[in-house]
């Protein structure tokens, strides 16, 4: 499957996004293709770190299970991750952050690739893909918009 690159603003400082990012728990609430985690998951993304994941993708059998691991974590700027699934299939997920003023400007990568993925499987795949990121670019963007609004709430308190 070809690269997958989009952009999106988030409306949250660049820390906080970042903050989210490598908050693996909070994956659930934004992240789309995050089907379910296999195994023992870290809290924190770090260097180094591991992780299991099942994959959510229209297009691929449920449950497809995806081994991450955090190739470098550089804090508030950059994750990136590589990992192998099913059938000698391969990812790369990057996010990059750049600040711009009180917002934050995301840069994502997905790629997915498979000796076994057929040609018109990947197209398939890498539309879902594309339609997939956004979401959770618009999911991230939202849960940190409620996130801000509970603690501004209970600082009034």
């Amino acid at each position: 499957m070809d690269e997958i690159r989009t952009h999106h603003t988030i409306n949250q400082p660049r820390e906080v996004v970042f903050a989210a990012l490598i908050a693996l728990d909070t994956w659930p609430q934004w992240f789309t293709l995050h089907g379910s985690w296999a195994g023992a998951t870290p809290s924190t993304l770090v260097a180094g770190a591991e992780f299991r994941q099942h994959i959510a993708l229209r297009g691929l059998p449920l449950g497809v299970e995806h081994r991450w691991k955090a190739i470098q974590v550089r804090e508030p700027e950059l994750i990136e991750l590589t990992g192998t699934g099913l059938a000698g299939s391969t990812g790369h997920l990057i996010f990059e952050l750049e600040e711009h003023h009180d917002t934050t400007l995301i840069s994502t990568v997905v790629e997915l690739n498979g000796p076994m993925i057929p040609r018109p499987v990947r197209a398939i795949l890498k539309r879902q893909a594309q339609i997939e990121v956004r979401r959770s670019m618009h999911n991230l963007n939202n849960y940190l918009a409620r996130a801000a609004a509970a603690t501004s709430g209970r600082r009034k308190d």
